[in-house]
């Protein structure tokens, strides 16, 4: 005899799916993924902000600095990063021999796959901002005045002003 459970109330049978006309053998493709999206790149989305802290706890200074990068894509066996141009020094950083062997061996434990580290740089200076990091108020004011030597400063290497910081000073 078959077990046939006793119904239970409220309760309905579940709706099967219809037998699909497809020929026996037949398989069907499986949807094409954005390139560099699929599911490895997912999974280190996923636990990117685990990769900085480990490669932070081996070498803070390239955990630092690759927080300011954001996670592009995934070519075959190599992970690409990217930086605005603005964070040059960073990405100048990270490509010597010592962090990029630091941030590819952190990646083989937490990945459990072998992994290369490739910087690049990426097009919006608005992806180097942080969500919980405000735009600087400077950036959309003009500046009121500036001392003649920051100004001199800036003008011989090209800089800007990014944020300002005061120190009250103690009488």
């Amino acid at each position: 005899q078959e077990y046939k459970p006793a119904p239970v109330a409220g309760y309905t049978e579940p709706l099967r799916m219809p037998e699909t006309t497809m020929p026996k053998g037949a398989t069907v493709a499986p949807q094409p993924q954005p390139a560099g999206q699929g599911e490895p790149f997912q999974h280190l989305a996923g636990i990117w902000p685990e990769v900085i802290r480990a490669v932070r706890a081996k070498k803070m200074s390239a955990g630092i600095y690759l927080e300011e990068g954001r996670l592009v894509e995934i070519k075959g066996s190599t992970v690409v990063v990217g930086f605005p141009r603005l964070n040059t020094l960073h990405k100048e950083a990270l490509e010597s021999k010592q962090n990029m062997e630091i941030i590819a061996a952190t990646l083989k434990e937490l990945m459990e796959k072998d992994f290369f580290v490739s910087f690049v740089f990426i097009e919006s200076d608005d992806l180097s901002r942080r969500a919980d990091t405000p735009a600087a108020p400077e950036a959309a004011a003009p500046a009121k005045k500036m001392e003649p030597i920051i100004k001199s400063a800036l003008d011989k290497f090209n800089g800007k002003i990014v944020r300002k910081y005061f120190v009250k000073e103690e009488d």
